[in-house]
């Protein structure tokens, strides 16, 4: 007999006999309030986000991951107090001395790990909840030097502006802080070739003299790069022959999300076209990959030509 798991939607204070089955998406370590060296909590997030108290850090610090899939039960759900939003459910589940956790080792359901945000309709918005964190993912075409600085809090910490374009052109200004800044220098080198293609997770959205920008958080905030994408995702199953060694546009996501669903679009034929190529580093060959009205994903292999596109 399959053993029920309890929806994240119909969390409530009712119970702590609590049984879901999950894949923890972000995972991050809050600092204590008054020692910042000192890990106050374990932060982790998906459709509900969930707490590791102080007392409980260290039993479960090594213990979980991102990106993978877990049997948890035992839960205190208690009202989310925090400023900062990276859920749209008013609760968050804490973790006690009952609860328990096991790794599934072969996950039954696909990784749906970003809620992607488009850039034009945080340009369009009428207003900007900054206390909402989104997810953003595009092509990097544009940086300024970095800068050192010192936070309100006497933080020394690094600042770097990037501008990202999205596959429609859209562009927005992306600030981002701490160790990201060192993360990404390496591949802003004037003399690559390839595109930097960019998901920032858990970003904070800003309005400024009528410009809308996005900026990282200290903690919560987590920077995804080409080469990041491919270790953390696996994309065999998915229809794409070959390991892409670039990504461009919401492919691997754009999959992800659209396979097994159904829906409805504006054009009974191939309304949302999405371009998102997969370009190889010893191969001229490209992915097509479009939904139908249905949205069933399909991938055509094509072959570039120097006068177009030629189906194979």
């Amino acid at each position: 007999m399959a053993k029920l798991f309890d929806m994240l939607m119909d969390v409530s204070p009712k119970k702590l006999a609590w049984n879901f089955l999950v894949y923890v998406v972000r995972l991050w370590e809050a600092p204590s309030r008054y020692n910042p060296k000192e890990i106050n909590s374990i932060e982790m997030v998906g459709r509900i986000q969930a707490s590791v108290p102080k007392a409980l850090v260290r039993k479960w610090n090594d213990n979980i991951h991102e990106f993978k899939m877990y049997k948890m039960s035992n839960f205190i759900v208690v009202d989310k107090r925090d400023k900062t939003k990276t859920t749209m459910n008013r609760w968050t589940l804490n973790f006690s001395h009952r609860t328990v956790v096991v790794l599934v080792e072969n996950p039954t359901f696909p990784l749906q790990a970003f809620r992607l945000t488009q850039i034009p309709k945080l340009l369009n918005a009428d207003r900007i909840d900054d206390s909402q964190l989104v997810d953003i993912m595009g092509e990097v075409v544009g940086k300024e030097n970095h800068r050192e600085l010192i936070t309100s809090k006497g933080k020394e910490t690094k600042r770097l502006s990037i501008l990202v374009e999205d596959l429609d052109n859209y562009r927005i200004g992306c600030v981002l802080f701490g160790n990201m800044v060192d993360q990404i220098l390496p591949y802003l080198d004037d003399g690559r070739v390839e595109p930097l293609i960019v998901i920032l997770q858990f970003f904070r959205s800003i309005r400024w003299n009528e410009k809308t920008s996005v900026q990282s958080h200290f903690d919560i905030s987590k920077l995804h790069i080409n080469s990041d994408l491919e270790e953390n995702f696996d994309i065999s199953g998915l229809g794409i022959p070959y390991t892409p060694s670039l990504f461009v546009g919401n492919d691997i996501i754009t999959v992800m999300e659209c396979r097994g669903r159904s829906g409805s679009a504006n054009d009974a034929v191939c309304t949302n076209f999405l371009i998102s190529r997969l370009k190889y580093m010893e191969s001229r060959k490209e992915h097509l990959v479009y939904r139908t009205w249905q949205e069933h994903v399909n991938v055509k292999t094509i072959t570039m030509h120097s006068d177009g596109l030629y189906m194979i």
